[in-house]
């Protein structure tokens, strides 16, 4: 009975490392398309068109959030309700990004 209960346990746990990486990646893949240097060609130039255009200089944030929680999932240092400041942060810059919408010409 104790065998079955830690193999159950050990199935429904997530890996930290691997969501660590996916956002590590994803940071650095939104950074390096906000760089200006890289020749990124026409989809690099549309995406940081798109990302630039509308958000603006404030684009230039998106990237910090997934490189700092990436980093601490890879060291395993999860912090406390990262869950909800991830998404508060979301929430926020969505506001602000409708707020910029709203209030440009």
């Amino acid at each position: 009975m104790a065998r079955g209960s830690k193999a159950k346990r050990k199935t429904q746990t997530l890996d930290i490392e691997a969501i660590g990486l996916v956002l590590l990646a994803l940071g650095i893949f939104v950074a390096g398309m906000l760089v200006p240097v890289l020749p990124s060609g026409e989809l690099g130039l549309t995406a940081r068109a798109l990302l630039l255009g509308p958000i603006g200089w404030g684009a230039y944030l998106l990237p910090l959030p997934p490189l700092v929680l990436g980093g601490f999932f890879l060291l395993r240092r999860v912090p406390q309700g990262w869950g909800r400041v991830l998404l508060g942060y979301l929430v926020l810059g969505a506001g602000l990004w409708l707020i910029l919408v709203l209030v440009a010409p």
